[in-house]
């Protein structure tokens, strides 16, 4: 944990040196990785967010900047959506790098489990539907036992219940 403080107040004195300006970002990105490993999250957060903000310019410092955002927003907060707007925004700014790869790998896995979780939540709706089909079957009347066999009046009830397409 000292390390990390001294690290900080490192990389806090090279930015306040003017000479050091065309190595701010990367100085940032040192002082918010310190942060985060520290457990301040959100510090690391505000200091990530800074360097788009201030230093559009230095692409890689940028994408790298992104790319722990997304990892935060993924692995720390569980913000999905979040994190994949990060990844996006880390492979337009890191183009072909090593860190646009990533971020592109990063963003295609998330994309996915979020196509995962909208079929979850599709198959507990047809569940639902399914729950219900069984309750109209404990309901009906015997006049309809009488003209229909059982699979064919689950699907009138079905149909008169919820008849949703899948699209």
């Amino acid at each position: 944990l000292q390390k990390y403080d001294l690290t900080i107040k490192i990389f806090t004195d090279l930015i306040g040196d003017i000479i050091h300006i065309k190595k701010f970002p990367d100085c940032k990105l040192e002082i918010a990785d310190c942060l985060y490993r520290k457990g301040e999250i959100n510090n690391a957060i505000a200091w990530y967010e800074s360097i788009p903000e201030e230093h559009k310019n230095q692409n890689e410092a940028v994408a790298k900047a992104y790319y722990n955002l997304g990892y935060i927003f993924q692995a720390d907060k569980s913000e999905y959506e979040e994190a994949k707007k990060f990844y996006d925004e880390a492979v337009k700014s890191g183009g072909r790098t090593e860190i646009g790869n990533d971020a592109k790998t990063k963003q295609k896995s998330i994309q996915d489990l979020l196509a995962l979780q909208a079929d979850i939540v599709e198959q507990e709706k047809r569940i639902v539907r399914g729950d219900s089909i069984a309750a109209v079957m404990q309901n009906r009347d015997e006049e309809d036992l009488e003209e229909l066999d059982n699979n064919e009046y689950l699907i009138r009830q079905y149909e008169k219940i919820n008849f949703d397409p899948v699209v």
